[in-house]
């Protein structure tokens, strides 16, 4: 856990981190508002599990920008990241 984050932004990044575990590759979800597809599903960034490292790859598609999203961003308020009912 990061030391320097309020108790605050460390239940936020609990948060995020079961939200991002629930999701599926194929779900659209809506990066700051903007419609995107999980193109890889909930992974460890650094490599040792830290659960503040865990991320989802996002895509807008085949050949197109595609980015990673991590608990302790959304944790932090940096993004938003809201499922889209299906």
């Amino acid at each position: 856990m990061n030391k320097s984050q309020t108790a605050a932004q460390q239940t936020a990044t609990r948060q995020a981190h079961a939200f991002l575990a629930s999701l599926k590759v194929g779900d659209t979800v809506l990066l700051d508002g903007s419609p995107i597809t999980v193109k890889r599903a909930l992974y460890q960034a650094d490599g040792y599990g830290a659960w503040e490292s865990a991320q989802v790859q996002l895509s807008y598609g085949p050949g197109r920008y595609s980015t990673e999203v991590s608990a302790a961003r959304i944790g932090a308020g940096f993004v938003t990241l809201t499922r889209v009912d299906q």
